[in-house]
């Protein structure tokens, strides 16, 4: 078990490694009733995990580990300090 571990750890840590420097997010919303798309943020860093909140009025995306919540024109509200455990 302890071995499968390592590996998992090792493999994860190289997955990281590998990624480019320079890369470039969009957060982008697609009206589903028409097929259009809504490039809302884009920026040169990594973010991920976009998810709408409950009332629909934002998006929170992932950034190193870090939530931020984004309004619907593409502007930060705040940033969450707390990490992802």
């Amino acid at each position: 078990m302890k071995i499968l571990l390592f590996l998992l750890t090792l493999v994860s840590f190289q997955a990281f490694a590998q990624m480019p420097k320079e890369i470039a997010s969009e957060l982008v919303i697609l009206n589903v009733k028409t097929g259009k798309e809504k490039v809302i943020l884009k920026e040169n860093r990594h973010f991920e995990a976009p998810n709408w909140s409950r009332d629909g009025k934002f998006l929170i995306i992932n950034a190193a580990g870090l939530l931020e919540k984004i309004n619907l024109k593409g502007k930060k509200f705040r940033q969450n300090q707390s990490r992802w455990h």
